[in-house]
């Protein structure tokens, strides 16, 4: 299911979103701020499992094949790049076409038609 909202609303949201962010710097200060928090929090998270995990080892010893088949089952990615502190640049407009030499067809007539 795709949620509550219909594309064009969701569109429409994540427009607000961006236009509220562009207008409240402070917000996307708080919002970088929370993330690297978050990534913290993860990072020790993930070390604290470890360690655990070691102590299950020293409990268990029967355990230590368990552990390397989930780490064989889930190679640990590369890292992600650190995002850029500022919001992205909008994308530059396209180019506006050059006007052709010969007139068009479909071009409005100066003239209004006559009835």
């Amino acid at each position: 299911m795709g949620g509550p909202l219909t594309p064009d609303e969701k569109k429409e949201l994540a427009k607000a979103r961006a236009d509220a962010l562009k207008a409240n710097p402070d917000l996307v200060a708080a919002n970088k701020d929370l993330d690297d928090q978050a990534k913290a929090l993860s990072e020790k998270k993930k070390d604290l499992q470890k360690k655990i995990d070691q102590a299950a080892v020293v409990v268990d010893p029967n355990v230590a094949p368990l552990l390397a088949k989930i780490a064989a089952a889930h190679p640990t990615p590369p890292p992600k790049p650190p995002k850029p502190d500022a919001p992205p640049k909008p994308p530059k407009p396209a180019p506006k076409p050059k006007p052709s030499s010969t007139p068009s067809t479909n071009a409005p007539s100066a003239t209004p038609p006559t009835n």
